[in-house]
Parts: structure tokens; C-alpha cells; sequence
């Protein structure tokens, strides 16, 4: 695959995701945090559930061709069709897994998760040998959802809920919770998407393609604080002592640190190598805004339970104030350094726009709903582990050249085991 090939395909992401926003309303938290009587309950969340996402995927279809001429990707249409076929089946994954995760059985996400993606890379990685450009990439992903709604009705083997049943009390109430969510993620789906639609219009085919994989590879993490955000909605729903939910909330945003702060560091002092031996030299342009939104990466999967421990609570008014400064910061900061800097300003744009938005609300909506949180105090040891071993880290890639992939991979495997042993024997202190 080459650049051009992810840049055709970010564009179609790009329209498929802003669907696929109106398409996931949020019923997954909704029926976490419910707590009334069961009922003809799960059916009528089904039914409004299976009804939005028909709406939507017919909308995506009517519109298709229109949003494209706006880019200038018209050869596009074809896989945005194809893939929007994605949608169908979101209900269905959403509604099982959510229904399970209420009763703190995690199994059937974490399955389905990974069956999902050994499909996607199998699929998309013998595609692209075999020529298909685009293709590999929009077929793995059709492909890996299917199989995994599959794999969802084997082992679940619970139909019941996918009956047609309209509660007009239901629907308001969800309505009600969800609205401030669904307007949020479209804010959030913006400015988090305005950077591509700005390089592919500033800068064309080829840096979007690079800029795609720069900031798709570092998104790949991201699943870790969405693993942890599955264990850790349905347990604050549960507990009803503030302390229990402070010491829970601190232990997950510590472990979520401690593990991003690894891929950093190695990202920060081996990103060269990473992509020089692994995805080939070709990608190099992409190097420094790799890295910067891995940083960024590791900003969003550490600050990112402020949101679910709202949601835990029922909360979700606060969703629709950061989004906007997020927006306009990304959409102002970065029109100026993609001109100047290219895909490498942009990326900056981001971490920067991201960095402000942490420091003026994050703390200020932790402390809501747990007001003696401090993110300096549960970040001192994490951050303290990243330094340290951080300079030792260029320290032995000083010392030991890299000049094949087991090299890498050893580097690799010394600063990981040296980072997990120093944070064993410091958490003892």
C-alpha cells in the first residue's frame, strides 16, 4: 500500500465516522446506568436503536456522492458505499456487549475485539500482496465487523432482545441521556477529523496520506483505555461509596498512565527505527507527527475517565463545553502551522490544542463528582518513571547502534523489561 491509497481511504473515514456518530447515540452507557425495571425494556432500546441506524445508513447512501464533490475524491464513492454497510450492524454489537458489561462480565467485548481484528489484519494485509489497494483496506474492515457480530450471536446466543417494541417513556428517556452525548461526539468527531479534511485540502493526496498513518498508528492504543473504560463504567455505576470511587478512579487512571507512558517512551526514542524496519522508509515523512500524536494518544487514554465517571453517575451535560474550544482551537492553530509546516504543524495543532483543553477542564469536571481527586498527585510516580528510564533508554540506543529488526526488537524488549522491573520495585517505596 502506498500513501495515496490511505489518503483516498482517510477520506472515506472521514465521511463513514461522521455517520457512524449519529449512528451510535450512546444507548450502550444508556442501558449501563440504567437502573428501572427490566420489562419490555431491552427490546424498545433495540427498537430505537435498529430505526436510527437504518436512517442513518440510508441518509449516508443519499448523501454520498454529494459530500465527496466537496473534497474532490469523487472515485471514493464506491468504498464509502460499500463500507457504510458497517452501520447495519451496530446495534446489535453495541446492545450485547453493553448488556453483559452491566452485569460486570467483560468476556464478550474483549473476544469479539480481538477476533475483529485478527480478521481485519488477516483480510487487509493479504489483500494489499495481492494488489487491491483500497480494497484491503475497506474490505478488512467490512469483514472484520461481520465476523464479529457473528461471533457475538454464537457465544451470547440471546435473541430476545431483537424484537420490535416502541415505549414512548423509553424513548424520551434515552433521548434525554443521550442528546447531550450525540452532540458532543459530533463536536468531538469535528475537530478531531477537521485536521484531515485541512491537509487533504491544503496539502493533497499524498502528505493526507501520511498523515493518516501517523495518526493511525498511535489511535491503535486507544483500545486500551476503551478495555479499561468497559470494566470501569459498570463498577462506578455499582458503587455508592465516594471513596471506593475515588480509590477506583486513581488506580485506573495510574495503570492507564504507567502503560501509555511505555509506548511513549519507546515511540519518542525508537520511532525511526519503528518505521524504518517495520513499515519500510517510505513512511519516514510521517516520523515526527507519529510521535507527536502518540503523545497525544497518551494525553486522551489518561484524561479520558473524567467522561465515563460522569457518565457512571448520569451525568452528561458538561460533554458539550469542551468540544467547541477543542474545535476552534484545532481549526484556528493548525490552518496556520499546516501552512507553514505541513503535516508536521498540524500534528502540533493537535497535541497543543489537546494540552489546553486537559489543563482548563479536566481537573474542573474530575473534581464534580470527586472532589479531592489530583491528577498531580496519581501522575508524580508514572511521570517520574517515564524520565528516568527515558534517559537511559537513549543512553543504550547510544551505546548499542541499531541496524536490523532484531536489534529493534531487542531495544525494544531491554527498556520495556528495565521500565516494568523500576516501576515494581518503585511503587514499593
Amino acid at each position: 500500500l502506498f500513501p495515496e491509497h490511505f489518503g483516498t481511504y482517510a477520506i472515506v473515514t472521514l465521511f463513514l465516522e461522521l455517520f457512524a456518530k449519529f449512528n451510535n447515540t450512546g444507548v450502550d452507557k444508556y442501558i449501563i446506568q440504567y437502573k428501572g425495571s427490566e420489562g419490555r425494556f431491552i427490546q424498545s432500546v433495540f427498537t430505537f436503536a435498529v430505526t436510527n441506524s437504518l436512517i442513518v445508513f440510508i441518509l449516508l447512501q443519499i448523501l454520498a456522492r454529494p459530500l465527496l464533490s466537496l473534497t474532490g475524491f469523487l472515485d471514493a464513492e464506491i468504498y464509502l458505499r460499500v463500507l457504510s454497510f458497517i452501520l447495519l450492524g451496530s446495534p446489535i454489537r453495541s446492545i450485547s456487549i453493553a448488556y453483559v458489561e452491566k452485569d460486570l462480565d467483560y468476556k464478550l467485548g474483549s473476544i469479539t475485539s480481538i477476533v475483529a481484528a485478527a480478521v481485519q489484519i488477516l483480510v487487509g494485509v493479504s489483500l494489499a500482496y495481492m494488489g487491491y489497494g483500497v480494497w484491503a483496506l475497506v474490505l478488512g474492515n467490512l469483514l472484520s465487523v461481520i465476523v464479529e457480530i457473528i461471533t457475538i450471536l454464537i457465544i451470547t446466543r440471546n435473541v430476545k432482545y431483537m424484537a420490535i417494541s416502541f415505549d414512548s417513556k423509553i424513548f424520551k428517556d434515552i433521548l434525554n441521556y443521550t442528546y447531550p452525548l450525540l452532540i458532543s461526539t459530533i463536536l468531538v468527531y469535528l475537530y478531531w477529523n477537521i485536521d484531515d479534511y485541512m491537509v487533504g485540502k491544503i496539502l493533497g493526496e499524498v502528505q493526507l496520506g501520511f498523515y493518516y498513518f501517523a495518526f493511525k498508528m498511535p489511535h491503535s492504543f486507544q483500545d486500551i483505555s476503551t478495555i479499561l473504560s468497559r470494566v470501569t463504567m459498570p463498577l462506578l455505576s455499582k458503587l455508592d461509596d465516594m471513596k471506593k470511587k475515588l480509590v477506583l478512579y486513581d488506580v485506573v487512571v495510574k495503570t492507564t498512565a504507567y502503560i501509555m507512558f511505555l509506548v511513549l517512551l519507546n515511540t519518542v526514542v525508537f520511532g525511526r527505527e519503528i518505521i524504518v524496519y517495520i513499515f519500510s522508509e517510505k513512511w519516514l515523512p510521517a516520523l515526527f507527527s507519529f510521535q507527536v500524536l502518540m503523545a497525544v494518544v497518551v494525553l486522551r487514554n489518561i484524561t479520558t475517565y473524567w467522561g465515563i465517571l460522569h457518565q457512571s453517575q448520569g451525568i452528561t451535560k458538561y460533554f458539550l463545553i469542551p468540544t467547541p474550544f477543542n474545535l476552534l482551537g484545532i481549526s484556528i492553530i493548525g490552518y496556520f502551522l499546516v501552512s507553514s509546516y505541513g503535516i508536521n504543524g498540524m500534528s502540533l495543532a493537535v497535541l497543543i490544542t489537546m494540552y489546553l483543553s486537559i489543563i482548563v477542564f479536566v481537573p474542573k469536571y474530575t473534581r464534580i463528582v470527586l472532589p479531592s481527586f489530583s491528577y498531580t498527585k496519581t501522575l508524580a510516580k508514572p511521570l517520574i518513571s517515564l524520565s528516568l528510564i527515558g534517559v537511559l533508554a537513549f543512553i543504550i540506543k547510544g551505546t548499542f547502534p541499531i541496524n536490523s529488526l532484531i536489534h529493534l526488537i531487542t531495544h525494544l524488549t531491554l527498556v520495556s523489561v528495565v521500565y516494568i522491573g523500576f516501576i515494581y520495585f518503585f511503587l514499593q517505596i
